[in-house]
């Protein structure tokens, strides 16, 4: 696709969303690919390339046609991967650092609130796969239904019905621990908690 890319790249330069399209449907797969080798995941991979191109639409108006296109893909998604797994590190260092510190303080309440971490995230992850992306993106990352429709290539609409379900199940998933989750709620900072419960 060398020949042709420096002319979709043109047409992309110039806002066409075909041209896009085009560019994104040829080389996502080979991309997530790539990026599964150095993040070990392919749902993280999807998400760091899922990213660029997001990036690369945004930033069109600067693009060079001229300028190995596949190339500066994959350069870019190789960033992406290292950068997440950089910043992967340091939450994995504060967590590590976080836990040993507070092993010996830790409180009835405290402990609650882990219980009731993982049991909404268990929860999450019981999840359809897409079903759970989409909530992560948006619950987690802030991403509103457009962000979250352009990066997984479907409509607003399938994002916006795909939460509303998604919000049911968990509901009905935790209502046994409901009570325990409105005290959490009363008492607490608990952010999650409070994002899925006033949706």
């Amino acid at each position: 696709m060398n020949i042709s890319d420096n002319l979709l790249v043109e047409q992309l330069k110039k806002g066409s969303e075909k041209a896009f399209d085009s560019l994104y449907r040829f080389y996502y797969p080979g991309l997530c690919l790539f990026g599964k080798k150095y993040v070990n995941d392919l749902e993280t991979a999807e998400e760091i390339v899922q990213d660029v191109f997001i990036k690369i639409w945004e930033r069109r108006e600067n693009l060079i046609p001229e300028t190995l296109f596949k190339t500066y893909l994959y350069t870019s998604v190789r960033n992406g991967c290292i950068d997440f797994l950089r910043k992967q590190k340091v939450r994995d260092n504060y967590s590590k650092d976080f836990i040993h510190t507070n092993e010996a303080t830790t409180t009835e309440e405290e402990t609650d609130d882990l219980y009731l971490i993982n049991q909404i995230k268990q929860a999450i992850d019981r999840l359809p796969k897409q079903r759970k992306k989409i909530v992560k993106m948006n619950r987690y990352f802030g991403l509103k239904y457009k962000e979250i429709a352009e990066k997984l290539n479907i409509s607003p609409k399938t994002v916006e019905n795909q939460m509303g379900i998604a919000l049911k199940q968990l509901r009905e998933a935790l209502k046994d621990i409901m009570t325990l989750i409105i005290l959490i709620i009363l008492y607490n900072y608990w952010q999650i908690v409070i994002l899925i419960l006033s949706y």
